[in-house]
């Protein structure tokens, strides 16, 4: 009960623009913070360190690139290892673990991108063996998402 009241507690205060996560951006913080982003036929994933309260969210759109020309952060594979390495760079010791929100879809051509994005994420995590605590991935539904970097804790809505 008290999660689910920090969670909407979270989604109901003036959020800071700054820490916006818009489609193809990566960003981290420090606690006492909070990213967000509306997030609808992408992917966001947080990262958590619960030892040094930090954290990063990402939002991509496109499952991957190998193109060395186009490392933007709206391909998969580019946001998941940016988003760790700047993690990693910033933790005293590299203990995360992780959310995956999004995909949402409207036919059977987004449905197939969106099951590619949850993949690219989900072999990302596992081959970083970072574990995943909480998803909330599919259907048709934009989600408005709050990530609370000081306790971890996404929050939906």
């Amino acid at each position: 009960m008290a999660a689910q009241q920090i969670a909407r507690t979270a989604l109901c205060q003036e959020l800071d623009e700054d820490l916006n996560v818009l489609p193809g951006m990566i960003i981290s913080a420090q606690a006492p913070s909070i990213l967000w982003g509306t997030i609808g036929a992408g992917v966001s994933v947080c990262i958590w360190n619960s030892i040094d309260r930090i954290g990063g969210m990402n939002h991509f759109l496109l499952p991957a690139t190998n193109d060395q020309a186009k490392t933007y952060a709206k391909f998969g594979n580019v946001a998941m290892y940016g988003l760790s390495s700047m993690l990693v760079q910033q933790s005293t010791i590299p203990v995360f673990e992780a959310s995956i929100v999004g995909a949402a879809f409207s036919d059977e051509f987004e449905e197939e991108n969106c099951k590619q994005l949850i993949t690219v994420a989900e072999k990302f995590l596992w081959h970083e063996n970072i574990p995943v605590v909480f998803q909330e991935i599919g259907g048709s539904k934009v989600r408005q998402v709050a990530f609370d970097v000081e306790t971890g804790r996404v929050a939906i809505r």
